[in-house]
């Protein structure tokens, strides 16, 4: 299905057709060393944190992910180019939003 695609030059389907492929490759490695991380060694529930942790870090997550969008469109955050530090991205936001206005 994929190579057919492919020649019929579909552009849509071979993508989502290799990250299934991908998914289930990954789901099967997975299900294959289950319980274990570490095969043989440490399950799932000895390699997890507190439940405490993971609440904590469940509402820092919870502010995080919708505040980050917000934070690139203020110009609060940048996206270091290829050599560039994240210091020296947030100023170039800062000043390309500067002379935006």
């Amino acid at each position: 299905m994929l190579l057919r695609s492919l020649a019929n030059k579909y552009d849509y389907q071979p993508f989502f057709l290799t990250l299934a492929l991908f998914a289930l490759s990954y789901a099967g490695l997975g299900i294959s060393m289950y319980p274990y991380i570490v095969p043989q060694s440490i399950t799932i529930w000895q390699a997890a944190s507190p439940a405490n942790s993971q609440i904590f870090m469940l509402f820092g997550v919870a502010v995080l992910i919708p505040l980050d969008p917000r934070l690139y469109r203020l110009g609060l955050l940048g996206v270091p180019r290829q050599g560039q530090s994240l210091r020296a991205a947030i100023i170039d936001a800062r000043s390309s939003q500067i002379r935006a206005r």
